[in-house]
């Protein structure tokens, strides 16, 4: 029997980003049966009969790699957490940014990520801290979301609380633009959280312009100001304020109306002394204060000048009497009215 001996020889190593199986007749088999393109998630290297898998913190969705510095970092705001992988294995943690080629879900201290930086918030699957935005602030670091600033402060920059300013309120949250107080107050302390820490502006005095930190100024004659006046001369629409009413009057910085004194009335509004109340009326008396009209006629009997305060006077003085001998007074009298002819009368 005659034996035929077979020599294989090989050609040569199959090419990097190929993966020769068995039986290959060319360096770059795709037959799937004698090799192929190097899989996803892999890379092959010159001559290489198995693929290589890409090192946890990559990813590889392309075939045909040749090295594993072409396997692609994980990208970021996702971490790649074993090896051979063609997709991340899921997003960063809350609290974590995971900038790329991230391994675990919560890198520190790490090139490819850390713990969330103070002044910013990291929700899943964060690549790059997000600063906070004004009004919020992340004093501690990992955060996963900011929270409001508190009442009485305002926050720009994502990490400070600052005092509210001085006429000034800042409710929860407030960042750039914080309130002012409204007019007919002020607010002459820090930290004010809302409208109602402003203070009411004081008895006497007004405060005319929002965001002020004391008074303007005094009430004017004619007007009272008992507290919250947003003028001189308010309107009465804002506080306890407005124009002196009937039966009163106002000096400058009044804060109660004060009314017209006994003997007096007044049924018109912005008087600003007891002198422009009007001296009640002849044949009429004005026993109260701050009257808007006489009370009521004179007694039968009993004469009313100007200025009376009571309706039938005992003794005779600048505002009436009892009337006189020789004269009768009927109800309302303002002068005595002589007996007629033929009339006398001798009593008081």
């Amino acid at each position: 029997m005659i034996l035929t001996q077979y020599f294989v020889y090989i050609t040569g190593d199959c090419t990097a980003g190929y993966l020769c199986i068995s039986g290959s007749s060319t360096p770059t088999p795709t037959d799937g049966v004698t090799g192929d393109w190097c899989p996803v998630g892999y890379y092959c290297e010159t001559g290489t009969p198995t693929a290589t898998p890409c090192p946890a913190g990559t990813q590889a969705n392309v075939t045909g790699l040749t090295s594993s510095s072409e396997c692609p970092a994980c990208q970021g705001g996702y971490y790649c957490g074993s090896s051979g992988l063609s997709e991340p294995t899921a997003p960063c943690q809350a609290g974590y940014y995971c900038i790329s080629g991230a391994s675990i879900d919560n890198p520190t201290s790490s090139p490819t990520g850390d713990e969330c930086t103070v002044g910013h918030y990291c929700p899943t699957g964060t690549a790059v801290p997000i600063q906070c935005d004004p009004g919020t602030y992340a004093p501690n670091a990992q955060a996963s979301v900011c929270i409001n600033c508190t009442a009485g402060y305002y926050c720009t920059d994502g990490l400070t609380l600052v005092n509210c300013p001085l006429g000034n309120y800042c409710p929860s949250g407030t960042g750039n633009v914080y309130e002012q107080c409204p007019v007919g107050t002020y607010g002459s302390a820090t930290n004010l959280a809302s409208a109602g820490d402003c203070t009411q502006c004081t008895g006497g005095s007004y405060c005319d312009t929002p965001g002020a930190t004391g008074t303007a100024g005094t009430c004017t004659a004619g007007y009272f100001c008992t507290s919250g006046s947003d003028s001189a001369t308010p309107s009465g629409a804002i506080g306890d304020a407005g124009i002196c009413p009937a039966g009163s009057y106002c000096p400058s910085a009044t804060v109660n109306p004060q009314p017209c004194q006994t003997g007096y009335y007044s049924n018109t509004t912005g008087l600003t002394a007891n002198t422009e109340c009007t001296l009640c009326d002849y044949g009429k008396y004005c026993t109260s204060t701050g009257l808007m009209e006489p009370e009521g006629d004179c007694d039968p009997g009993f004469y009313c000048l100007q200025g009376a305060t009571v309706p039938n006077n005992a003794v005779e003085d600048s505002t009436g009497g009892p009337c006189p001998i020789g004269y009768y007074c009927p109800g309302g009298t303002s002068l005595p009215l002589g007996c007629v002819a033929g009339t006398y009368r001798y009593v008081i």
